[in-house]
């Protein structure tokens, strides 16, 4: 029970920072990308504890890998279309 509480106060403290950055798109990803790995761990723990199956675990990584996948080449077309990656250059929001 104490690490579930623990990371998710970590989790609360990823979305903070993830909700402060204003600067570059790489950190906006990787802050994304450790708010998914929290997740994965805390969904580890609970799939476990209830039923102890890694069926929820294995959906859960599934889907981090298409989202950073997917992050990763949209962050490569942004940067090959602007020459950087400042939130503040770019003309998409």
């Amino acid at each position: 029970m104490f690490y579930l509480t623990i990371l998710a106060l970590l989790l609360g403290f990823m979305l903070y920072l993830y909700n402060q950055t204003k600067s570059h798109y790489l950190i906006v990803l990787l802050y994304l990308e450790v708010m998914m790995l929290i997740s994965l761990m805390l969904v580890n723990i609970v799939s476990l504890m209830v039923n102890g199956s890694v069926m929820a675990f294995l959906l859960v990584m599934t889907l981090a890998v298409g989202e950073a996948a997917f992050g990763l080449g949209m962050l490569l077309s942004l940067i090959k279309l602007n020459g950087n990656d400042f939130i503040k250059s770019s003309h998409l929001i």
